[in-house]
């Protein structure tokens, strides 16, 4: 199943020239394009979507989310070096006492 990007947009609270930009910053390019040069997305692209949220809410840049979404870089590596919400903090986990499992990819705890 596809949707168009106005329903992405009102499904993800989020708006379409949103999308646009990240199709353009090759972060979220859409499933395929219509002869009419709508954009459509599928499960694929929601999910990567979802991803892209959560970590814009946590403040990671885009720089890092691509990074993430396109090169596997590590989620909790990132998210450890992202900024906070508040200026000159320490990332989101760190600053939530978050410690890395010793299963998780990398050198272990904390």
């Amino acid at each position: 199943m596809a949707w168009s990007i106005a329903q992405v947009a009102k499904m993800s609270k989020v708006t379409s020239r949103t999308l646009r930009h990240y199709d353009e910053i090759g972060l979220l390019p859409p499933a395929w394009v219509g002869g009419n040069g709508y954009r459509y997305y599928e499960q694929e692209q929601l999910l990567r979507l979802q991803q892209i949220l959560v970590m814009r809410e946590l403040g990671v840049g885009l720089d890092a989310i691509k990074e993430i979404v396109q090169q596997g870089r590590d989620r909790v590596e990132v998210l450890e070096d992202a900024p906070s919400l508040a200026a000159g903090g320490a990332g989101p986990l760190r600053a939530a006492g978050a410690h890395r499992h010793p299963h998780d990819r990398g050198t272990g705890g904390g």
